[in-house]
């Protein structure tokens, strides 16, 4: 909930925000690359907070609860912040743009799904945590590349710039709803 909030709020990611979803792409491969990295350095410092809250059952857990958050927090982040960042790389008349921004929240939703499922009962068993890690990390890469490539086509750039000239003539529905207060 905090990308998603952080992303539909940021000027830097409505400027080019298929740039941007690479980016945010790339930043969770980077993190699956990471993540075994992280949670053995966690491992290594729980016997020392162990022995550190002896006696504190409850600071314990609390401090393994803020620990497991700010691991799983980034990612988390990350993937909130790419939907949003779609919905706004959508260039799609302004007529279309609720059906496109349904669909593709359907199809994010379908996908976790499949992701979820898929890494749960076939790629742990067969590849080991790590090596699914590490192939999420190239279906990532592949995504951000995917979506490089795309922010820098011409025809991309054409279609966006000409759309956003269209919504720049067509007052929006809430500048006209602006007006109509303030004229009252």
């Amino acid at each position: 909930a905090v990308g998603s909030r952080w992303a539909s709020r940021s000027p830097r990611l409505r400027r080019s925000p298929l740039t941007a979803f690479a980016g945010l792409e790339l930043g969770l491969g980077v993190y699956s690359v990471a993540f075994p990295l992280l949670v053995g350095s966690l491992e290594a410092l729980y016997p020392t907070l162990s022995r550190l809250m002896e006696g504190q059952p409850v600071g314990l857990t609390f401090t393994r609860f803020v620990l497991s958050f700010g691991l799983l927090l980034p990612p988390t982040f990350l993937m909130g912040a790419s939907l949003p960042t779609v919905a706004e790389a959508a260039v799609v008349p302004p007529e279309r743009r609720a059906r496109t921004v349904a669909g593709l929240y359907a199809l994010n939703t379908a996908g976790a799904v499949v992701g979820t499922l898929v890494a749960g009962f076939v790629l742990i068993e067969h590849l080991g945590i790590t090596r699914s890690l590490l192939l999420g990390a190239v279906g990532s890469a592949l995504v951000a590349a995917s979506a490089f490539f795309l922010a820098g086509h011409p025809l991309h750039r054409r279609h966006t710039a000409s759309l956003r000239d269209e919504d720049s003539r067509e007052p929006s529905r809430e500048t006209t709803a602006h007006l109509a207060v303030v004229a009252a």
